[in-house]
C-alpha cells in the first residue's frame, strides 16, 4: 500500500514539474507533453483501480477468515458448555471410591449372601455423593422410574 502511494506521489511530482516547464514549450512540445500527461494520468487511474480491487479482495478474505474463526470459537464454547452440563448431572465418585467398589465386587463371588455387597457399596460409597447430587438438582429421594445413562457406552438404563 505504501509502495503504491509512493509511486503515485512520484508521478504526481513529475506532473507538477512538467506543468512548470509548460510555459517555455513550443506547441509541438506541448502536444507531446499532453500525450505523456494523458498516458501518466491513465496509468495512475489503472493503478488506483488495481489497488482498490486488491484491497477489496483482501478485505473479503479477512472477513471470511474472521467468520470462520468465530464459528470455530462458537463451536468450542458449545462443546465446553455441553461437557459442563453433562458433568453437572453426573455422580461424583473419586478414584478411591471406584477402587473400593471394584474390590467389593470382586468379593461378591466368595460370599453366600452377595446382596450385602450392594448394600455396603450403597451406604459406604455411593449414598453420600448421591445425596449431594440430588440436593444440587433439587430433587427428593422418591420412589419412581429414573433414566440412568452409562457415560462410557451411552447405554440407557431404567431404574
Amino acid at each position: 500500500m505504501e509502495l503504491v502511494n509512493k509511486e503515485l506521489e512520484s508521478k504526481q511530482q513529475l506532473l507538477a514539474e512538467s506543468a512548470k516547464r509548460i510555459d517555455t514549450m513550443t506547441t509541438e512540445e506541448q502536444k507531446q507533453y499532453e500525450k505523456i500527461l494523458e498516458h501518466f494520468s491513465e496509468e495512475i487511474v489503472k493503478e488506483q483501480e488495481s489497488y482498490l480491487q486488491r484491497k477489496s479482495s483482501l478485505e473479503e478474505e479477512i472477513a471470511e477468515y474472521q467468520e470462520h474463526m468465530n464459528k470455530i470459537i462458537e463451536q468450542k464454547k458449545k462443546d465446553e458448555e455441553l461437557k459442563e452440563k453433562q458433568d453437572y448431572y453426573k455422580l461424583k465418585l473419586t478414584e478411591e471410591d471406584l477402587y473400593d467398589i471394584d474390590l467389593l465386587l470382586s468379593l461378591k463371588t466368595k460370599l453366600n449372601n452377595f446382596a450385602i455387597i450392594g448394600k455396603v457399596i450403597w451406604s459406604g460409597v455411593v449414598q453420600k455423593p448421591f445425596q449431594t447430587l440430588t440436593a444440587k438438582l433439587g430433587t427428593k429421594e422418591e420412589a419412581g422410574i429414573y433414566k440412568i445413562t452409562c457415560t462410557t457406552t451411552d447405554k440407557v438404563y431404567i431404574g
